[in-house]
């Protein structure tokens, strides 16, 4: 029986905001309002990379596309957070002059 947290797209919306769980918690320095902003647009680029890299790299299997969608939840957790380090320098670099 199929129910709505058992399709393929909840399994991979669930398994990207895993992975960038994962990565979140592994952080030293951890901001909350930042870490919400930073699970947020990981899990989003991953839901929204993985049907298009699975397809690049020929993998249609759902549970292959899981595992693809939990470590572009990780990457996409990465980039999200070295985009946030940069505007954060860019901001207090602004407001010293």
């Amino acid at each position: 029986m199929r129910t709505e947290l058992t399709t393929p797209e909840a399994s991979n919306v669930i398994m990207a905001i895993f992975g960038a769980l994962v990565k979140y918690l592994r952080k030293r320095n951890k901001d909350f309002v930042g870490g919400i902003v930073s699970v947020s647009c990981g899990a989003a680029c991953s839901v929204s990379l993985t049907p298009l890299v699975g397809k690049t790299i020929g993998w249609t299997h759902p549970e292959g596309m899981l595992g693809l969608s939990f470590l572009l939840g990780v990457g996409g957790l990465e980039i999200v957070d070295l985009l946030l380090a940069k505007i954060r320098k860019a901001l207090a670099v602004e407001g010293q002059s």
